[in-house]
């Protein structure tokens, strides 16, 4: 089996030294301490390979940006919104203000032209409304809700049963798959309830 998964956070797309070439030794220590940015991360990694051979594509989106003044680079967000293939299994974003203007303009997106493709928050914020907007993950177009560490990346995009599930579009599977992945894993992935939204969206002319 062939699965798509988009990365749109530079919490997994960058190495530190990408991060240390945009901001200063102090920033890169608040990153560290605040937002758990980590030494760890994706960025040379296109192919991963689950437990059963199946293989696992990263397809790297740029992460959506914001200037000193607080406005959002809308051209990158609408660039990502065509690179995320039709057929993809799930996209992981992040949820600083830029990345929720991405998710929420990806949830009209998806409506409009039947997509159903889910989108994760991977963010400190896990369990919680965005320190930012204070809204819910469901509330922006989030359909899960991943704690901020690698390695439950890592186990959640190379489980058999939870890609397989996550490929069949059954919300039901999504559920009972992530239960099982959940009891191995020390914080749960949590499921809102925008993923039935997600998963109904229609293209147009469909029935």
């Amino acid at each position: 089996m062939k699965y798509i998964i988009c990365l749109a956070t530079a919490y997994l797309t960058k190495s530190i030294e990408d991060w240390e070439m945009t901001r200063s030794p102090e920033q890169i220590r608040t990153q560290m301490e605040k937002f758990k940015l980590t030494t760890e991360n994706l960025k040379d990694v296109n192919v991963l390979e689950t437990e059963k051979g199946g293989l696992v594509y990263l397809t790297k989106l740029e992460a959506p940006k914001q200037n000193f003044f607080g406005d959002i680079n809308q051209e990158i967000i609408d660039n990502d919104l065509r690179s995320i293939p039709n057929y993809a299994d799930l996209v992981i974003a992040g949820s600083d203000q830029a990345s929720e203007k991405l998710v929420s303009d990806f949830r009209i997106h998806s409506r409009n032209i039947g997509l159903r493709v889910p989108i994760a928050r991977y963010s400190t914020f896990y369990g919680k409304p965005s320190g930012y907007s204070e809204m819910l993950p469901e509330d922006t177009g989030y359909s899960l809700d991943i704690p901020k560490d690698i390695q439950t990346i890592r186990a959640l995009i190379t489980n058999d049963s939870v890609l397989e599930a996550l490929s069949s579009k059954d919300e039901n599977r999504i559920r009972g798959s992530l239960e099982e992945l959940n009891a191995l894993l020390e914080r749960p992935i949590l499921v809102t309830p925008f993923l039935h939204e997600a998963l109904q969206h229609r293209r147009p002319g469909s029935y």
